[in-house]
């Protein structure tokens, strides 16, 4: 320890003791300041010290000091500066030698970077040695199987059946520790593909439904309206996990049911403006519960809520461990809410961005074309663009049904107040949101307050991407939401649903925000055609998709001619209008960019001059001269 006295802002040591260790100069302050501090830290010393003769109390901060007849050596040192009636009086200041602290610091260090390497070396050697046994473990469960299944006498197959199950039992097990393996040594990679959210709860279910059966338990799915069709994942770690919560719920309940839902919420963009959606899932029994002290336990490793658990239902106490690293790995949580005799709620989450049922690698390009027959229902459409009119119809039409087509807003509540006082009402209409007399969203307000039980199933239909738009035709009291380009297999997934028809195609769920335009890249990076788009076409036959292109590259030609004269005349009512009206007949052939083009063209065309107007047409002008050049190259080749 020494003290420094201060007295007309200048310092004097007043400790002899630490002058003759620092070899300073007696009652020199400056002396004191440059003896003893290694000349690389007299200006960390100095600032410090100025710290603390301004009354305030610096950190205790490493310098390299030197004691008298020895070299520098590190060491910690305090400054608590002392006052007296408000005036400083003196610093105080207190050294320690941190050598041995620092020391033991690089010894702990060494040490725990050993025991972390040791633990990689064995759970690597676990992953390992897991993944040498399930190998012949697969054919001993085969071969097990292959006996069951033959003809043998009762003694012989009851060994057979053994052999089958316990090998069965203990391939589940390998594969647990496998895969705690694999997380722990940061050698699990997750896949990023496009997958349906209802296909894969129905999926996880069908996983145990035997068992469900066995004790007469009923497993109900719920996919909540604020679910995405698809979202980016890796379906089988997904899948892993809700097969892993819907086993415990089977295992642990004797009598009652389970339920399991699906909802979303999104997640604003991130840094790379990627929108994402957070979905939640829920898997609640009427179990045996747990108990509130056992809740924290039970995702760590090998733990259970209670040993008696193992003895009576088996388990590694894996399982939920590997859960949570999963849900961790993919942006999620996992929690539980339980209590005894009352059952358990487990809920995890997962990130990912939204994708469209036609994006999945294995989509079928096929429609149920009895669809009308299995579930009867009478149809309007209520769209003002002639393209869009002939895909719904057509569309609609290789599903069984007869719709009926009206133009504009006014037209569809005069067309559901005609089919009402017939007794014959409409049971779905898919009202597009931008229609002129009247738009789909006052068109479906009018229709919620003129009848309130008769009236059909309302989708809305659109192509905008706007901050808020599928919030405010929810609000509008819309059932479901469509976006367009319409795609087959989403417009038959939502109808089975507004249909209340159940199987494995409609677990897909109520239907995503509309496509995004331009989401990937650079428009530049963009195809002029994004060919997946036109496959949403061949389920039309090649003669309506040719009528189709047709159609819509004379439309087109007339509403750029109507552009260009309301760019010259600065009309920009015109210019918003036609911009969105092309905008959604051209996502239906994949022209990403030009769709992109009409959407900036239309929400930018309030700011912009005369001059800016010509431009951004004439840029509009010649990105569709590119589609029409490969829309009519394909038609010669199709």
């Amino acid at each position: 320890m020494f003290t420094l006295a201060v007295e007309d802002g200048s310092l004097t040591s007043t400790n002899p003791a630490f002058d003759a260790w620092t070899g300073s100069d007696p009652g020199s302050g400056g002396g004191f300041m440059t003896s003893y501090v290694h000349p690389g830290d007299v200006a960390l010393f100095i600032s410090n010290l100025h710290q603390a003769m301004l009354g305030q109390m610096p950190s205790p901060f490493e310098l390299r000091m030197r004691a008298s007849g020895e070299s520098f050596q590190i060491s910690e040192l305090s400054l608590l500066p002392e006052s007296r009636d408000g005036r400083l009086v003196q610093i105080l200041g207190f050294v320690r030698d941190v050598r041995e602290r620092r020391s033991i610091i690089r010894d702990l260090r060494a040490a725990r970077d050993a025991a972390e390497a040791g633990s990689r070396a064995k759970t690597e050697f676990l992953a390992n040695m897991s993944h040498e046994i399930r190998t012949p473990l697969n054919a001993i469960v085969a071969v097990g199987g292959l006996l069951c299944d033959m003809r043998l006498d009762e003694q012989a197959q009851s060994f057979a059946e053994i052999i089958r199950t316990s090998s069965k039992t203990l391939l589940e097990l390998i594969n647990s520790v496998l895969d705690f393996s694999k997380i722990e040594s940061e050698k699990l990679e997750l896949e990023s593909q496009p997958f349906a959210i209802g296909e894969c709860v129905t999926s996880a279910v069908e996983l145990v439904s035997s068992q469900a059966s066995e004790k007469a338990l009923t497993i109900s799915t719920e996919i909540d309206a604020s679910c995405p069709p698809a979202i980016f994942g890796d379906v089988t770690r997904v899948r892993q996990i809700l097969a892993n919560l819907l086993s415990n719920a089977v295992k642990f309940t004797e009598v009652g049911s389970i339920v399991v839902r699906a909802s979303s919420r999104s997640v604003p963009p991130d840094a790379t403006d990627e929108a994402e959606v957070e979905v939640f899932f829920e898997v609640r029994d009427s179990g045996i519960g747990i108990p509130a002290e056992k809740q924290a336990k039970i995702f760590d490793v090998f733990s259970q809520a209670d040993a008696s658990t193992t003895r009576r239902f088996g388990g590694t106490g894996l399982g939920l461990t590997i859960s949570r690293r999963l849900t961790e790995l993919m942006g999620g949580s996992i929690s539980v809410e339980s209590e005894p005799g009352q059952g358990s709620t487990f809920r995890f989450s997962i990130r990912g961005r939204p994708a469209r049922l036609s994006q999945m690698p294995d989509a079928a390009l096929q429609l149920d074309t009895e669809l009308a027959t299995k579930m009867p229902m009478r149809i309007l459409v209520a769209e003002d663009h002639p393209t869009n009119q002939i895909v719904a119809r057509l569309l609609l039409e290789r599903m069984g049904y007869e719709p009926d087509v009206v133009d504009n807003g006014r037209q569809a509540v005069d067309a559901v107040a005609a089919a009402i006082d017939s007794g014959n009402p409409y049971d779905v209409v898919l009202m597009d949101v931008h229609m002129p007399v009247l738009d789909g969203l006052a068109a479906t307000r009018e229709i919620l307050e003129r009848w309130e039980h008769e009236r059909p199933k309302i989708a809305a239909v659109t192509a905008s991407t706007l901050k808020g738009d599928r919030e405010r035709c929810l609000a509008a009291g819309v059932d479901e939401f469509l976006g367009k380009p319409i795609f087959a297999d989403e417009l038959e997934a939502m109808l089975k649903l507004m249909g209340g028809y159940r199987d494995a195609a409609a677990a897909a769920g109520p239907q995503s925000e509309p496509s995004k335009g331009v989401d990937d890249g650079t428009e530049d990076e963009v195809p002029v055609i994004d060919a997946s788009f036109l496959d949403n076409l061949v389920l039309l036959g090649d003669d309506q998709a040719h009528d189709l292109t047709d159609s819509y590259l004379s439309s087109a030609r007339e509403t750029l001619s109507r552009l260009e004269a309301a760019a010259d005349q600065e009309d920009r009512t015109t210019i918003g209008s036609a911009s969105h009206r092309l905008k959604g007949a051209s996502g239906i052939f994949g022209a990403r960019r030009l769709e992109a083009i009409c959407e900036r063209l239309e929400r930018a065309s309030e700011d912009r001059n005369r001059e800016q107007l010509l431009t951004d047409v004439a840029e509009l002008r010649r990105e569709f001269e590119s589609v029409e050049t490969q829309l009519l190259e394909r038609l010669k080749t199709a």
